[in-house]
């Protein structure tokens, strides 16, 4: 079993209830606000602006365009918190590349937002799981440009970086039998086959917390409660994570207490 680590913010049970200062709920509610606006919008919103990238498959040729960047960061955090990188053999020397994001079949619509932003993928609900797939090469290869420009948090990164060079060498390369023992090589250290000392990051890799990044992430992995104690309330916003995530855990934990200062209320 994994060892966790939390971000805890919580508030005292005192007779002063602590609560957050009417500056810092009217920003967040601005932000949320302006983030639901944005992410409904209609056909002649924002999005419509937004064209897919394409590519075709017999020349290679990418037509380039952006995708609104507050998605993106959402997007990258909501993969931090939920998505999954991976390489299934398929045959003696086939493979599938996908990127797997699971929600409980209630937050489907979520997943059938991402689509319609994205441009691709398919929802289907399965029992208990709403599954949100990619898996068409065209696809892979904008959902690897997506992330090399806007690079995962968590330690997940190192197993986008595993997929990314499966990928590239299965669509680059003759399928020799060298070639599938490397693939098969850079499978079998993935998610949970990873070693526990293989969690170290890249010298390049930089953790940056933006708002719509940790909206996404909070949506995946916050959680809100309140407890009783005697007769007082404590309410707890509360994010854990694997212990081979203590560095960012600490970011955010250092992001959210430089947003705005809280202020206690007596009640």
């Amino acid at each position: 079993m994994h060892k966790k680590i939390c971000v805890l913010l919580s508030s005292p049970a005192k007779r002063g209830v602590r609560r957050w200062s009417k500056d810092k709920r009217e920003y967040f509610y601005k932000k949320k606000q302006d983030f639901i606006q944005t992410s409904i919008a209609t056909p002649s919103g924002p999005y419509s602006r937004c064209v897919v990238r394409r590519y075709s498959t017999k020349n290679q040729i990418i037509h380039k365009s952006k995708y609104d960047p507050d998605f993106l960061e959402w997007f990258r955090g909501f993969t931090d918190a939920e998505g999954s990188f991976v390489v299934r053999k398929v045959g003696d020397k086939y493979y599938l590349f996908s990127l797997l994001i699971n929600l409980h079949p209630d937050d489907v619509n979520t997943l059938i937002h991402i689509k319609e932003t994205l441009g691709f993928g398919d929802v289907k609900v399965n029992g208990r799981l709403a599954v949100l797939r990619v898996n068409k090469q065209e696809d892979i290869k904008l959902i690897i440009e997506i992330f090399n420009e806007f690079p995962l948090n968590t330690t997940k990164h190192l197993n986008f970086l595993c997929f990314k060079k499966a990928w590239e060498l299965y669509t680059n390369s003759q399928k020799t039998t060298e070639l599938i023992k490397e693939i098969d090589q850079i499978r079998s250290s993935m998610n949970l086959n990873r070693k526990k000392d293989g969690y170290v990051m890249p010298n390049s890799h930089t953790i940056r917390i933006m708002p719509n990044w940790f909206l996404g992430f909070t949506e995946g992995e916050g959680c809100f409660y309140v407890d009783k104690k005697a007769y007082n309330y404590m309410s707890s916003f509360i994010i854990t994570q694997s212990l081979r995530d203590e560095v960012l855990m600490k970011k955010v934990a250092n992001y959210l207490n430089n947003i705005i200062p809280y202020q206690s209320v007596q009640e």
